[in-house]
């Protein structure tokens, strides 16, 4: 007997997050599905700023179950796997706090996993604006990201912990998720239609020295997954490009 709920569980990851908030769950209130069919679980790793007050003050306008998990800053791979043993739903659909649900994403992901029989399955994010880099980021064409993956977790065995606490920073810990599932032989499927939308942030000399940073996650990468984890940045993100062009950039953005 499944012991999940037959509905979608959505979940957020969230830090310091009250510009992006309202917009986010604005974007799942206009899902077109029924509301008695998804939950969203909004996972916030130690924020300082209004993102409590703001979904509290919506909680009282909602119409879809949204429950508000808050940690100590501990990076948010440690609470998602928390709050996944809370979840109710039989499907995990996830996403972020600055991320924009098309209307479509939930039905989307519905069928394709209770009617096609799909396990895994993600699109890329996309973006409206035209110039990017060097001084705005954006995560369009990243492979494999959890602002738009989802899986059927009925299909994990129980003991199976999704994300590895090991790895800290963006875009790490979602890479590893998909190649694990692989290796557990689960594969991974792209869904054209499961799109999400995702504003780009200004690339500021900090958000620069702490994606910098975040390369050191490379190394237990490819220790643990080999020469399979080499192909899954885009371009502006495979490991030698981005080191070459660090100095270029950091000039620019002192300039």
């Amino acid at each position: 007997m499944n012991k999940y709920e037959k509905k979608i569980s959505v979940i957020i990851s969230s830090y310091n997050a009250e510009k992006t908030l309202p917009a986010a769950l604005d974007g799942l209130e206009h899902q077109d599905i029924w509301k008695e069919n998804f939950e969203v679980i909004i996972v916030d790793d130690g924020s300082t700023d209004r993102s409590k007050q703001i979904i509290e003050q919506y909680k009282q306008k909602n119409t879809f179950s949204l429950q508000y998990v808050y940690q100590k800053n501990q990076w948010v791979g440690k609470a998602r796997n928390c709050w996944i043993q809370h979840a109710k739903g039989d499907i995990l659909a996830f996403t972020d706090a600055d991320c924009i649900c098309d209307q479509n994403r939930l039905s989307v992901i519905e069928r394709a996993i209770r009617k096609e029989n799909k396990s895994f399955i993600w699109w890329t994010t996309y973006c409206n604006d035209t110039v990017i880099f060097p001084r705005k980021m954006a995560p369009v064409n990243h492979m494999w990201v959890t602002a738009n993956l989802a899986l059927n977790r009925t299909k994990l065995p129980d003991w199976y912990m999704l994300f590895n606490l090991w790895f800290s920073g963006m875009l790490w810990d979602d890479i590893d998720l998909v190649l694990s599932l692989q290796e557990l032989g689960i594969p991974l499927l792209f869904i054209s239609e499961m799109k999400v939308h995702h504003p780009a942030n200004i690339l500021t000399f900090e958000r620069f020295l702490i994606r910098r940073k975040w390369r050191m996650n490379e190394v237990g990468l490819y220790k643990k997954h080999g020469k399979k984890a080499l192909g899954c940045f885009s371009a502006i993100f495979a490991p030698r490009l981005f080191w070459r062009i660090s100095l270029f950039t950091l000039s620019i953005l002192i300039s």
